[in-house]
């Protein structure tokens, strides 16, 4: 005999009033939901193991000969493409030497026109400066041209007012020392004329006192 749903319902509602809505649940819980007679037993469970274990190990076999076959199909596209790589590397090495080659080329042109270049605009800057210099040496040979002439004027001028100066000087001193010349002759004679007068009582008084 099979329980149905309904006698499944009608028991919950005899248990809840009996021992409550929780202990109803987990009763209810414990009890079967299928019938008994379609419950799996242990040679079902035995039965669908090995029907599993089968289909795994053909899975298995299937899955190790996809692995095999990819593995074979990878190392197959890994030495192709190794190959089409070191073609290319190769192609790209010989570019690249040709275009390093071009380029070395182009560079030593350059520099052999920049070298023309240098040397002709060093060979024009030499030219200008020694023309510059020269320009200067007789622009400073004419300055000091005039210089020495300027200068020579200058002494000529000097030197004039130099000896007129020391003409001057020596009319000046020349009164001066007859001046003094003519007052040392009148100082001499005044003090002659002590002297003699000195002279004079001095000798009075020695008469008079030899007299005496």
């Amino acid at each position: 005999m099979s329980v149905t749903e309904s006698d499944r319902r009608d028991i919950f509602v005899k248990l809840e009033e009996v021992v409550g809505r929780a202990a109803a649940d987990n009763i209810m819980k414990l009890l079967p939901a299928q019938p008994h007679d379609e419950l799996a037993t242990r040679a079902d469970l035995a039965a669908l193991t090995a029907q599993l274990r089968g289909e795994m190990a053909e899975l298995r076999g299937d899955i190790h000969q996809d692995m095999g076959d990819l593995r074979t199909d990878l190392h197959g596209q890994m030495a192709e493409l190794q190959t089409d790589l070191r073609e290319e590397m190769t192609e790209l090495r010989v570019d690249l030497q040709g275009q390093m080659t071009e380029l070395r080329t182009d560079l030593q042109g350059q520099m052999a026109e920049l070298r023309t270049d240098l040397q002709g605009q060093m060979a024009e800057l030499r030219t200008d400066l020694q023309g510059q210099m020269a320009e200067l040496q007789t622009d400073l040979r004419e300055e000091m041209a005039e210089l020495r002439t300027d200068l020579q004027g200058q002494m000529t001028e000097l030197r004039t007012d130099l000896r007129a100066d020391m003409g001057e000087l020596r009319v000046d001193l020349r009164a001066d020392m007859g001046e003094l010349r003519v007052d040392l002759r009148g100082q001499m004679v005044g003090l002659q004329r002590w002297a003699a007068g000195i002279l004079a009582a001095n000798g009075v008084a020695l008469i008079a006192a030899l007299v005496l």
